[in-house]
């Protein structure tokens, strides 16, 4: 028997453990190409030896407390420490890197980093504009948005941390190249009547200081053959931007993604996973999802934002 989490999902339901005392198990070894990291693939029959049948009921966070639960009575290493020992790492990379530049390049910092050994993905609009990156460790992938203290790796704010490592030294930056341009809509921004975030968004000012509108961002889809445009304001916008993490660094699959995110902000659950079906995905996000009472915005964007990835991966079809 290999207890998994004695509640999963959003109300905190509980679940059966999984009994694998007679259950049919396949497990195969193989190292990353890249790293070298060993791997250990496990795969288990539904169907028991006796011809009963496993519920899959929350089977997602049921196999990863399993395997969690494997890890830790074997003493090996766990994901979450690698992954937090992989953050620091990379961090400390990216803040010697900067420290270390006389001048304030985005490509020399892209190089330097990459002389260390790690890769760097940028996501680019089909313009040209640059609107994040991650930095690759094998085939380990880290957003900028979870590198650093206070999202400061970021590419909007990676020139005011470089400044921050010479203001002792009043260094002249010597090159205009950031890296970056505006974020654009996933449409194009537009001057309402009025502004506010969907699902009535209270925390972000209808009005900028100056008296002029804030522009909002929206995307056009199809709501049963009537072409509809939802808005979000580019606040929600840049957060769900930041937050979604597509399967590969195409300007297409980041797009998709963000779409997808922000009809699930907005509600229309089933218009974000017809997106998510039309560029390979599936699923939906399940009979408990839904916004929490007293869920911050921002919060929530990011919330959706993670749906929205799982949801635009690629669906893996099996061949019988």
């Amino acid at each position: 028997m290999v207890k998994a989490s004695q509640k999963s999902g959003k109300k905190g339901k509980k679940v059966p453990a999984i009994d694998l005392s007679r259950a049919q198990i396949f497990a195969c070894v193989h190292h990353d190409s890249k790293s070298g990291i060993p791997h250990l693939h496990i795969l288990i029959n539904r169907i028991d030896l006796d011809g009963n049948l496993m519920t899959n009921r929350f089977i997602g966070n049921r196999c990863t407390m399993a395997a969690h639960t494997i890890n830790v009575e074997e003493g090996w290493e766990l994901p979450e420490d690698i992954h937090k020992a992989n953050v620091k790492e990379i961090t400390d990379a990216c803040y010697k890197v900067l420290s270390e530049m006389q001048a304030y390049s985005w490509n020399d910092y892209v190089d330097r980093i990459k002389a260390l050994g790690y890769d760097v993905k940028v996501q680019e609009d089909k313009d040209g504009v640059k609107h994040g990156y991650t930095i690759m460790k094998g085939n380990s992938r880290y957003k900028s948005s979870i590198l650093g203290v206070g999202r400061d790796l970021m590419l909007k704010n990676l020139r005011g941390t470089w400044l921050k490592f010479h203001k002792a030294t009043q260094v002249t930056v010597g090159s205009t190249d950031t890296g970056m341009g505006m974020a654009k809509p996933v449409s194009k921004p537009v001057v309402p009547e009025q502004s506010a975030n969907v699902q009535g968004e209270s925390s972000q000012s209808s009005t900028q200081s100056s008296g002029t509108k804030e522009t909002r961002a929206y995307v056009l889809w199809d709501n049963n053959g009537k072409e509809q445009k939802t808005y979000v304001s580019d606040h929600i916008y840049n957060v769900i931007k930041d937050a979604v993490e597509p399967v590969n660094d195409s300007t297409e699959a980041l797009e998709n993604c963000i779409k997808t995110a922000i009809l699930l902000f907005a509600g229309y659950v089933d218009g974000a996973t017809r997106i998510a079906e039309s560029c390979g995905g599936g699923g939906s996000p399940g009979s408990g999802w839904g916004r929490d009472k007293n869920e911050k915005d921002d919060d929530w964007a990011r919330r959706c934002a993670k749906k929205a990835s799982w949801l635009c991966k690629p669906v893996v079809k099996l061949k019988r």
